[in-house]
């Protein structure tokens, strides 16, 4: 978005993963209400979609209560990015697909393919469960930007600690 923002005023709004609380979304709010002044408008960039799992989701409860007029954007979700980039199927006539970000084992019973996020402290217990659930997966890392990679060795997958990462599964189906 380099170009769109250049020569506008930027206000680095920080969250730490895994340390934020209900008052730095409201912190948040109040630092776009005294920085938006009245009759003008502003934007809050997020990766990915802003109602998927987002913070943003938290921060825009907050300005509501404060009567802040908001329009949503919508983005490409990671996932579906992913699975394009991939080449694997989300859901075709008939399947069940899961979007998670707290895995569960028994969760496999239930779908035929599934995109696990936020993966970084259970990696292997997921994979160990898409193998023997009978699953192909991928992982994604760094999805649709330069630096993008996909991983479909168990071991270089388990090696990366990168947050910006997500696993897509798939059942595997009999010919």
């Amino acid at each position: 978005v380099k170009d769109f923002i250049d020569g506008k005023k930027i206000i680095l709004l920080d969250f730490p993963m895994g340390q934020v609380e209900r008052e730095d979304y409201i912190k948040a709010a109040k630092i776009i209400d005294r920085e938006i002044l009245d009759g003008e408008c502003g934007a809050l960039l997020t990766i990915g979609d802003s109602m998927t799992y987002s913070t943003f989701i938290y921060i825009m409860e907050e300005l509501e209560k404060m009567n802040i007029d908001i329009e949503i954007v919508p983005g490409i979700p990671s996932y579906i990015a992913g699975a394009a980039k991939t080449k694997t199927p989300i859901t075709i006539k008939g399947d069940r697909f899961l979007l998670c970000d707290e895995f569960q084992e028994d969760l496999l019973d239930l779908v035929d393919s599934i995109c696990v996020l936020k993966t970084l402290r259970n990696k292997e217990k997921i994979l160990n469960s898409f193998e023997k659930k009978g699953f192909n997966y991928k992982y994604v890392k760094h999805c649709t930007l330069e630096d993008e990679e996909i991983l479909d060795n168990k071991d270089s997958i388990l090696r990366d600690r990168d947050y910006m990462s997500f696993i897509v599964g798939r059942k595997k189906h009999e010919s």
